[in-house]
């Protein structure tokens, strides 16, 4: 118990009951936990690991997979108001290119969901973008109607 905790209050606390709670270790054996201070131990350690786990899972995101998928050349319909391209999985980053020569058309570019901030791109311009994590999982391109813009996007893993 705390020292700068009431008396009334620690007398309380140790007339409670604590469940019952049993643990098997790593090596299978079964420990029963059955007062309060051991509970509250348990309990504690318990939050303690599975916040390790989530930090373990984050930095393990944050590694690339050290490969990367191409969309070279792709040519948007006219006809379509916008183009969906859906990744293979996940990915960190994305690096989109306007190939249009100076004075070519514009094109527009929406990451992982539509009407999501649509940037345009003129021609020349590149958009890079690094999430750090593997968040990436469709990108979005429109054009002006009638002008088929081509562009060139890689994404990394």
């Amino acid at each position: 118990m705390m020292p700068d905790m009431p008396e009334e209050l620690q007398q309380e606390i140790k007339a409670m009951t604590a469940p019952r709670v049993t643990v098997v270790t790593r090596e299978g054996k079964p420990t029963t936990i059955d007062d309060y201070d051991s509970f509250m131990q348990f309990l504690m350690l318990a939050s303690i690991a599975s916040k390790a786990a989530k930090i373990q899972k984050y930095f393990d995101d944050r590694k690339s997979q050290g490969w990367i998928q191409n969309f070279d050349n792709v040519i948007a319909s006219p006809a379509l108001p916008s183009q969906e391209f859906t990744l293979d999985s996940p990915a960190q980053s994305i690096s989109i290119t306007n190939n249009a020569l100076v004075g070519g058309p514009v094109i527009w570019v929406e990451i992982n969901r539509r009407f999501n901030s649509r940037r345009t791109l003129g021609p020349g311009q590149t958009l890079n973008i690094n999430f750090e994590t593997h968040e990436l999982e469709r990108f979005f391109v429109q054009c002006p109607p009638g002008v088929p813009p081509t562009f060139s996007a890689t994404v990394k893993r």
